[in-house]
């Protein structure tokens, strides 16, 4: 009887930390999928605003809606289990965001107004590009490149 107990006692234990793991991941697929709204509705709010200047965008207008698109796909990926790009193409788009946000944060800090042509790389059409429009486009992009960071194939090996 006691062998029967053990054995029993086991076999729940094992299936309530399994339970616990598909709980957490659920509950993590959950906060993904709210984050993919949320990147969703600012794209496409700042897409419908920016629509009426398309003739007149520079080439951070192009950049930013580029990277709010990937981003919305990175999380629509990690959050609904829906295949986009194979983790090579991630990697690269990983790679991409890293750099960019890098040379806009030493941009903003260090070369402003110092580049002449190369500005237009850097500075919106639409509203001055201040040091805090970019930190905060910066700290929003970071859950997004976060979820981009775990759909890399390096990311997927750890596992």
């Amino acid at each position: 009887m006691r062998h029967i107990l053990l054995v029993y006692y086991h076999v729940f234990s094992i299936s309530s930390m399994l339970t616990g793991a598909a709980d957490h991941m659920y509950y993590e697929r959950v906060i993904w999928k709210i984050a993919f709204w949320a990147y969703l509705f600012i794209v496409v709010v700042g897409a419908v605003s920016m629509v009426s200047s398309i003739f007149r965008w520079s080439i951070a207008d192009g950049r930013g809606m580029l990277e709010g698109i990937l981003l919305v796909l990175g999380v629509f990926e990690l959050g609904f289990r829906r295949k986009v790009f194979a983790p090579k193409i991630w990697n690269v788009v990983f790679v991409y965001l890293i750099i960019a946000w890098t040379l806009d944060l030493f941009y903003i800090f260090f070369l402003r107004n110092k580049l002449g042509i190369v500005n237009s790389i850097f500075e919106t059409t639409g509203s001055p590009t201040t040091s805090s429009n970019v930190e905060l486009a910066v700290l929003f992009g970071l859950p997004g490149l976060y979820a981009i960071y775990q759909l890399t194939s390096t990311s997927r090996k750890k596992k």
